[in-house]
């Protein structure tokens, strides 16, 4: 990627996830809090990239390839380990990173634009990756992790956006106690204006983070945030996708689809 590709980077084109010849830009893999991502951004062929509103430093744009379960991690030297609870066994996550970034790099992919398909999902804030050599990347790297990861046992790294799912890059990740309106005002073509309230999708977050209190499922809080899980991504929201975003147990998924039926009674 060169110094124009970067500058380019912070320009914002809003038609990207609509109009034919969306790319995807990668940077790295790496694991951050139990989760392995793929950075990446979705941008046009003058590598401009598609809106984002993100308000911490601490959140960029990525795919989660998957998540690390039923362990923990040990910092030995300069390495992050990763430690199975299911077979005692453990695996050198800085290693596997690095010979996969290693890899990618070696494939030219960081280089070059990476043609995809991409759908806009509203009520999730987000862009689904729904085709193209992007998606095929994705699953590609996607089995490399899973493979390395095998002998931590069943149940031990969850796959992320299994199929028939997509992979998706959350574009906005509003303050919770300072939300902000945020809008395409740019795009005003005949598609329709991509005005967007922070401040409401706050509040029907906030809406779901008291039920989830309320039903002493509060160790959910953060992955509900992380996904933007609001009142209207719930109430589309069936045991599978749970599941699928990361609520494993059975009976936290009961709970939560007891909170999406009271939800659904209400007027």
């Amino acid at each position: 990627m060169g110094t124009r590709d970067t500058r380019c980077l912070g320009k914002v084109d809003n038609a990207v996830a609509y109009c034919p010849g969306a790319f995807l830009a990668m940077g790295e893999v790496l694991c951050l809090d139990r989760y392995i991502m793929m950075q990446v951004h979705v941008v046009n062929r003058a590598f401009q990239r598609a809106p984002l509103a993100m308000e911490s430093e601490f959140d960029f744009p990525h795919m989660t390839l998957a998540k690390l379960e039923s362990g923990e991690s040990e910092h030995i030297s300069d390495a992050t380990i990763w430690k199975s609870a299911v077979t005692s066994e453990e695996i050198n996550i800085t290693r596997m990173l690095t010979q996969l970034n290693h890899d990618v790099k070696c494939s030219g992919l960081p280089f070059r634009l990476i043609p995809v398909h991409v759908q806009q999902c509203w009520y999730g804030e987000r862009y689904n990756i729904t085709g193209g050599e992007g998606l095929q990347v994705f699953r590609r790297l996607q089995a490399f992790v899973l493979s390395a990861c095998v002998k931590l046992g069943p149940g031990s790294v969850q796959e992320w956006s299994k199929e028939p799912g997509h992979p998706h890059i959350t574009y906005e990740y509003p303050n919770m106690r300072e939300a902000q309106p945020w809008a395409c005002d740019d795009w005003s073509s005949s598609r329709g204006s991509c005005r967007s309230s922070a401040t409401s999708r706050a509040s029907s977050l906030e809406r779901i983070l008291d039920r989830l209190d309320e039903a002493r499922l509060r160790k959910y809080r953060k992955l509900f945030m992380k996904e933007r899980l609001g009142t209207t991504a719930l109430l589309a929201m069936d045991d599978a996708r749970l599941k699928e975003v990361g609520i494993s147990a059975m009976g936290d998924r009961i709970k939560i689809l007891k909170i999406r039926e009271s939800l659904l009674a209400e007027p």
